[in-house]
């Protein structure tokens, strides 16, 4: 499993100290005088009480939050938070834990991981992963390995009788054997891609040392 936080988003932490040191005009300033029951003091002697509420106020207002923000630019977005913990703030964000696998297709295919649903069945034991109306059989190398060689043995077995067959040509009779071994061998020459992925033909190379093959 791996933690996802979705493109474009910064999650951080807040001290109560940050609210109470921002200055005019900054948003942790406007945040903290949103929960303030009342008005800064006008006599002197009233000031330790407020205070006492603003200091509450910030420690309230400590924690985690996000915003939408592009590398190298500007929040485009208002914080939101706070939350107490950093997992709880990136999956208000749209994130959160993932299979590695799922996060490998996302990154490739440019979708978010919470776009794509596993499915139940599988493809010649690989893991079929959906993103709309597309299906990919994911796996590792040894995974599209094993997946590859059931895939010849069941071309065989459903296009191939495996057997000595007679064929009638004119009054003679010729027979033909059928060599299992030097028919994988030569399918293997075009590659897992071109038994897999039923859709394109085409091997995708993932992140973390998976592969994946579109199936429809």
């Amino acid at each position: 499993m791996k933690t996802y936080t979705p493109r474009n988003t910064e999650i951080f932490h807040l001290s109560a100290s940050d609210f109470l040191s921002a200055g005019e005009g900054d948003w942790r300033a406007e945040r903290l005088a949103e929960g303030m029951s009342s008005e800064p003091p006008e006599d002197a002697a009233d000031s330790a009480e407020y205070e006492e509420e603003r200091q509450r106020e910030a420690e309230d207002l400590a924690g985690f939050y996000w915003w939408t923000c592009c590398p190298g630019c500007l929040p485009d977005s208002e914080a939101s938070g706070p939350f107490e913990t950093e997992m709880e703030a990136n999956e208000d964000a749209g994130g959160g834990e993932y299979e590695d696998y799922i996060i490998a297709l996302a990154e490739e295919i440019d979708a978010e991981p919470a776009e794509i649903e596993e499915e139940r069945h599988d493809c010649y034991g690989l893991t079929v992963l959906s993103y709309g109306r597309q299906e990919y059989a994911v796996g590792t190398e040894e995974e599209a390995d094993e997946a590859w060689e059931q895939s010849l043995d069941f071309y065989i077995e459903d296009c191939i009788t495996p057997e000595i067959e007679k064929i009638q040509i004119g009054s003679l009779s010729s027979y033909i054997t059928f060599d299992e071994e030097t028919w994988k061998r030569d399918a293997r020459m075009d590659g897992r891609g071109h038994a897999l992925a039923s859709y394109d033909g085409n091997e995708m190379d993932l992140a973390d040392g998976y592969v994946a093959f579109r199936i429809n």
